[in-house]
């Protein structure tokens, strides 16, 4: 049975993420398997953040914040990639470049995943929208087919492997292709 996340959750973090970022947010939204519907005691809370700018005092609240809300709900967090906060320049400048190809059979920067990552989670399922949706909306309307490009980009590359079709955008790219691991925090 999935798990879903309460109404006094939804209002604990929005309140929270307006407490902490303040007139820096632009917006956030919780993604992953808790927007998708298929969350379980193994998930975590995949929240993302759109900022002006990255201070380092806010970031550490909020750390703070999402680990204990972790704890709190009896979930394990993700220590690698805890939460994702993005400024809107940054998401600005993947607007302008998102025609990105991602390499098969070599391993793709740490850039690259963090592209992915974020252009995933903006054209997915998400819940607990707050802020300019106006703003989220103009993202999301770049970013929509881009998932659905790199799983075509797989299969145009590997045309062998007939197992691609059967896998979500995202899956493919978990499945097919390789980054390095470390991330840009932009």
């Amino acid at each position: 049975m999935a798990l879903v996340l309460s109404r006094s959750f939804r209002q604990e973090m929005n309140h929270m993420t307006h407490s902490i970022f303040g007139e820096n947010l632009i917006f956030s939204f919780l993604f992953g398997g808790f927007a998708k519907g298929y969350a379980n005691a193994r998930h975590d809370i995949d929240t993302f953040i759109c900022v002006n700018r990255k201070f380092e005092d806010q970031i550490s609240r909020y750390h703070e914040w999402i680990l204990s809300a972790h704890r709190k709900l009896g979930l394990e967090h993700d220590s690698i990639y805890p939460f994702e906060i993005v400024t809107v320049k940054y998401l600005n400048l993947l607007v302008d470049n998102c025609d990105f190809e991602l390499k098969a059979h070599s391993v793709n920067d740490a850039d690259d995943f963090d592209k992915v990552t974020w252009i995933q989670a903006i054209s997915d399922k998400k819940i607990f929208i707050s802020g300019d949706r106006s703003r989220l909306m103009f993202y999301e309307s770049k970013f929509e087919n881009i998932p659905e490009k790199w799983k075509r980009q797989a299969m145009d590359q590997d045309p062998d492997n007939l197992t691609l079709a059967q896998y979500s955008p995202l899956d493919v790219v978990k499945k097919y292709y390789t980054f390095n691991e470390r991330r840009l925090g932009v």
